[in-house]
């Protein structure tokens, strides 16, 4: 009767123990945080030299479609279906982080002065304003990553319209994971500052 009794005792702490085990709160994963990229290479040397564009550049207003305006990081599933990331956020607003890599890529390519940033209020002149809507910045972490951009270059003094463009890009995630889209998000961002400075070193002809 003793060994039934303890047979008995154990399989009832056994289940009271799994049971317990379920209750309790599980370890939760790590929120991983994420942030563009600007142009890699060196800084650029801010003097002026022969050949070097000399001009004030203004960026912005920058918009962003409102389903980006989340701390999430946005993924498409299909064309009407989007999916938040749980545990992959951005580590800013993602208007401020797109805006200052540009900033950064555009001073960079230009070999420009420091780019002004809307709304820049007691700032010297601006030469050129560059309005930027993005239509779109989203992809799917293991397959392409797209960038949709309507942009125009202002005559900062009269607000006459020099040059506008719909932009759109395309780029191989290359990997699988939140890392690998912020990457070719970069990069896509990295291609439209070279399409701006290109435009913007036309006009200065």
């Amino acid at each position: 009767m003793k060994k039934i009794y303890w047979i008995q005792t154990a399989v009832i702490l056994l289940f009271s123990l799994s049971i317990l085990g379920g209750c309790l709160p599980k370890p939760s994963a790590p929120t991983k945080l994420y942030i563009l990229s600007p142009l890699a290479g060196p800084a650029v040397e801010m003097h002026n030299t022969a050949g070097e564009i000399f001009m004030t550049i203004g960026v912005g207003p920058v918009h962003l479609p409102e389903y980006l305006d989340r701390p999430e990081i946005v993924t498409r599933i299909n064309p009407n279906e989007l999916k938040l990331a749980e545990l992959d956020i951005w580590a800013e607003p993602l208007q401020v982080n797109f805006t200052r890599v540009l900033v950064e890529n555009i001073s960079r390519l230009l070999s420009t002065q420091p780019v002004a940033v809307f709304p820049w209020g007691a700032s010297p002149q601006i030469d050129f304003q560059i309005d930027i809507e993005v239509v779109r910045l989203d992809g799917d972490i293991a397959g392409k990553a797209f960038l949709i951009a309507q942009w125009s270059i202002f005559n900062s003094s009269n607000k006459s319209i020099l040059f506008s463009k719909k932009s759109q890009y395309t780029e191989s995630v290359g990997g699988t994971g939140y890392s690998a889209l912020v990457a070719a998000q970069s990069r896509m961002i990295g291609a439209l500052s070279h399409d701006i400075a290109e435009a913007i070193k036309s006009l200065h002809k």
